[in-house]
């Protein structure tokens, strides 16, 4: 069984899970690549009534997804041989939540995804950035250590800011629709602290976490 596991709280506006939420339509067709246990599938199909496709590599909870799940291919997302798997459907949203960054080559696997959108179709992706507060303040000081779960996830093979996203999303053929951020609040006396440690005296502090 993965590390991931979610109690995901629609309540929560701040929610990477909730943003995407909100723009699955109802009635859906919908592809959840890395879909893990089904928590998400599960949601959308009780709350959206959508019909939710899943792909998952990890065996236990492949099995598990079936659960929310229409069917849930257990495979890894690029060996996988989509056309074969997947033939002609179409899908009025494809989900990447939180697992591009985990890819070999995530622009190669958003080209390949493409071709099962419907004409009006679009792909959901939650990333973290590399360029929070937090990573910026680590690096400052010497450090990058991996974590268990968290922008620094040990299983992370890629890193994205804003733009880098950006970029890959555009030179996989997509065009960006919107775009918002979760906030996670550094506190302004912990910044202060590490910059004062690390030889800066900030006089005043301006951040915006994201």
């Amino acid at each position: 069984m993965s590390k991931y596991e979610s109690n995901i709280n629609l309540s929560d506006k701040n929610s990477t899970f909730t943003k995407i939420f909100e723009r699955v339509q109802e009635k859906s067709e919908v592809l959840d690549v890395g879909c893990a246990s089904g928590y998400f599938a599960e949601i959308l199909s009780k709350e959206k009534n959508c019909t939710v496709i899943g792909i998952e590599i990890d065996e236990r909870d492949a099995e598990r997804a079936t659960r929310f799940c229409k069917f849930v291919l257990k495979a890894d997302i690029e060996s996988l041989d989509w056309e074969e798997k997947l033939k002609n459907k179409k899908f009025d949203h494809i989900i990447f939540a939180d697992v591009l960054e985990h890819l070999k080559d995530p622009g190669a696997v958003l080209k390949r995804v493409k071709r099962f959108l419907k004409p009006k179709g679009t792909i959901l992706i939650s990333i973290p950035n590399i360029a929070h507060v937090s990573i910026r303040l680590e690096l400052l000081q010497g450090k990058f250590i991996p974590e268990e779960i968290g922008i620094l996830d040990n299983t992370h093979l890629k890193y994205f800011t804003r733009d880098s996203f950006i970029n890959l999303a555009q030179t996989a053929g997509y065009a960006i629709r919107s775009f918002s951020a979760s906030i996670f609040d550094f506190p302004e006396a912990k910044i202060k602290e590490i910059l004062l440690s690390s030889g800066f005296s900030p006089d005043v502090i301006f951040v915006k976490n994201s």
